[in-house]
């Protein structure tokens, strides 16, 4: 699997709601070669939550840093989507939905029976058909809905592990879609209840992102990388930069703004044959503008990873001249130490949501209080 870098790149917008630019020093390699070539993450990162005035200057941040997408890769919470667009089906067929305590629960995020083979057969052929509708399209997700209720039929308890039942309608997804689409691919999340290794193979063209928060089990993020790696899953990153919730955009709260965690985690995720990421991130340019500058460059070429601070020297001086020395002591400041803990047991500790707001989910559920 390889990337095509241009030899030139354009200049960075450094803050999109400030409209500073800085071009970056240096040459870039072009990237191609084989998947264990020192190969770039394709960077559908920084997928910043910006309201309407910022959505022009957000679209050129991404053009400049080139963190638009390489690749289209869809592995968004799916069931809902799937119920809505065959709402008739599942009024036709109540079994489709999850049993739960020996009743069918229907819902709009439900998560669906995929012990029926009839109900495979239905999914498969929608998302066939999807793609032959919209040719344009990479990629599909099959990632289930969010939450828990997840059926307890004998047919689904015989599939296996709820990871097992996941990767059983990916894989059948997926040889429809290489039949149908060849270089199409089927996206999913290792996530919640579905993020440890399933004991099934995973077919060549199902991407699997790894979720690095809410996560079950204790295995850490680097574990379940391994084990979704051993059973021939093409590997991804859904990681959580910036979310409102959690460090309200306050300085040095997030990990978008942890220069260390960045250049730590980034090029591991893709010595353990990460070649994807996604980020959930948010509209806070001013704390964490040059983290996510950061990060573009590192997804790019890994190896910047022993740069950055000469990285961070070329961005103080080419976003802000002059007052590089005053704005680049504040910058560093905010990004000093941050409360979020490097994952080591799957569920890393997040700051609270504010004052008063009460703990994080994973911190919640650390606790045994419902999440």
């Amino acid at each position: 699997m390889g990337f095509s870098v241009p030899a030139r790149v354009p200049p960075v917008l450094s803050r999109p709601t400030l409209g500073g630019r800085a071009a970056p020093s240096g040459p870039l390699r072009q990237h191609r070669g084989r998947r264990d070539a020192q190969l770039p993450l394709a960077p559908h990162l920084v997928r910043a939550w910006c309201r309407d005035y910022a959505a022009a200057p957000y679209q050129e941040w991404t053009a400049r840093n080139r963190t638009a997408g390489g690749v289209d890769l869809q592995t968004g919470h799916a069931y809902g989507e799937i119920i809505l667009a065959l709402q008739a089906e599942f009024e036709r067929h109540p079994e489709y939905y999850p049993l739960i305590d020996g009743r069918r629960k229907p819902g709009k995020e439900a998560k669906l029976c995929i012990g029926n083979e009839e109900l495979r057969r239905l999914v498969v052929a929608y998302r066939v058909e999807k793609l032959r509708k919209r040719p344009a399209l990479a990629s599909v997700s099959v990632d289930p809905s969010d939450g828990g209720g997840w059926c307890e039929c004998e047919k689904c308890r015989a599939l296996g592990s709820i990871s097992d039942r996941v990767a059983i309608l990916a894989n059948e997804v997926a040889a429809a879609v290489g039949a149908e689409s060849p270089g199409k691919l089927v996206g999913l999340y290792a996530y919640n209840h579905h993020s440890p290794a399933p004991s099934v193979r995973i077919a060549p063209n199902v991407v699997v992102s790894v979720a690095t928060a809410f996560l079950h089990g204790d295995q850490t993020v680097e574990e379940i990388m391994d084990g979704w790696g051993r059973q021939g899953a093409v590997l991804g990153v859904r990681e959580y930069y910036a979310v409102n919730t959690w460090d309200r955009d306050q300085p040095a709260q997030s990990r978008g703004a942890n220069l260390a965690y960045l250049s730590r985690t980034i090029p591991g995720f893709h010595a353990r044959g990460a070649r994807f990421m996604s980020a959930e991130s948010s509209d806070n340019w001013g704390p964490n503008g040059l983290g996510y500058y950061i990060a573009s460059r590192l997804l790019w070429d890994v190896r910047q990873a022993q740069r950055v601070p000469e990285l961070v020297d070329d961005f103080l001086a080419r976003a802000f001249g002059p007052a590089r020395s005053r704005c680049g002591s504040s910058t560093r400041s905010s990004m000093g130490p941050v409360r979020t803990s490097v994952s080591t047991t799957g569920r890393p500790h997040v700051p609270r949501a504010g004052p008063g707001e009460g703990a994080c989910r994973p911190c919640r559920r650390r606790a045994g209080a419902p999440g």
